[in-house]
């Protein structure tokens, strides 16, 4: 993970404690399954399945 602060995900504070950390878990495991999956493209023997290193190197320079 890189060393950069995580974003704040602002909640409704009037939401039960139990329904914050439901919401905030969803989003680590989909968070999760995005990387393993794109760990499991980028490591693909096959090209198709690969994504592209342009679209990639795109995406990561506008997430920062």
């Amino acid at each position: 993970m890189p060393d950069r602060a995580l974003p704040d995900i602002p909640l409704p504070s009037g939401w039960a404690t139990n329904v914050r950390f439901a919401v905030l878990h969803v989003i680590s495991l989909a968070h999760y399954a995005i990387a393993a999956a794109r760990g499991w493209a980028a490591n693909s023997i096959g090209a198709r399945v690969r994504l592209p290193k342009a679209a990639l190197e795109t995406q990561a320079t506008l997430t920062q």
